[in-house]
């Protein structure tokens, strides 16, 4: 495998459509060394590196304009994010700044991403899909009580890995995009459909009842295997905004009702009307 070639520093691109973000050009810092691009939203860019020559780690870059101006700044948040211990998190192990830039560095992802590999679980029973989420369910409970929220729950940021009994086994990726309960959300940082409605109409702050509403889509999408919304009806975003979701067993008949009442009332469009906490998920 060719090692990436370290440059000199961060080259960042004043091309218009991308001002904000980094080239992805590679740069090397102290034994982190920036590979190719991986993903970008308006928070940040995910990059893949080498830290200290072992492969396989990301770092994660804000971009000027999410650095909150508060006097608690983007430093300790990550700090805070990186001391959290539950097993499920992919650890932070380092905050750094690229080009002054709040950046953290990850330790190595433990597999695929669970978006890689729904297609491959899904439709999962109710008992192993609860098996599956509730580590995942654990680190978000972990992360409120930090006053901390993810924001961005979704596919891409959960991993499948093998654990030590041979079956899969869900992992957390937490960016550090999450925001501060009193922090407004990040505009155009958002996936359809796991962004929920007041992430959309910016009408809200972020709490913790916008990653309920998160997990309950995960929740739906390995029970029965499907999308939330019907892809043929009138747009992810308007479905998220008006639109009822179908209940989980419509798709699924093994699923309890019981289950359907939980992940249904997660789904409700006004976070108050939610599950006050991740917890009433895991019991």
């Amino acid at each position: 495998m060719t090692r990436p070639r370290p440059a000199a520093a961060l080259e960042l691109s004043e091309a218009p459509a991308a001002r904000s973000g980094l080239h992805p050009t590679r740069a090397a810092l102290d034994a982190l060394v920036l590979g190719d691009e991986l993903s970008r939203d308006a928070a940040g860019t995910l990059c893949a590196a080498h830290v200290r020559g072992e492969p396989g780690h990301t770092v994660t870059v804000w971009h000027p304009a999410t650095e909150p101006t508060e006097p608690l700044g983007f430093d300790d948040e990550l700090r805070r994010i990186a001391d959290l211990r539950h097993p499920a998190f992919i650890r932070a192990q380092r905050v750094t700044r690229i080009a002054d830039r709040p950046a953290v560095v990850l330790e190595p992802l433990p597999g695929a991403s669970l978006r890689a590999q729904m297609s491959r679980l899904g439709p999962v029973p109710a008992f192993e899909a609860r098996r599956l989420v509730l580590p995942v369910l654990e680190a978000l409970t972990e992360l409120h009580d930090a006053d901390l929220v993810h924001g961005r729950l979704a596919p891409d940021r959960v991993f499948v890995e093998e654990g030590p009994d041979g079956r899969p086994r869900l992992r957390l990726l937490c960016l550090g995009g999450a925001d501060r309960l009193t922090s407004p959300p990040l505009p155009g940082s958002l996936e359809a459909p796991y962004a929920a409605p007041e992430q959309l109409t910016e009408h809200l702050f972020l709490e913790r009842r916008t990653d309920v509403y998160a997990a309950c889509v995960l929740l739906f999408e390995l029970l029965t295997g499907e999308p939330l919304f019907d892809p043929s009806g009138r747009s992810v975003y308007g479905d998220t905004l008006f639109s009822p979701p179908r209940a989980p067993s419509a798709l699924a008949p093994e699923v309890p009702t019981s289950l359907d009442r939980v992940i249904l009332r997660g789904l409700l469009k006004h976070p108050s009307r939610r599950h006050a906490g991740i917890d009433r998920l895991a019991r």
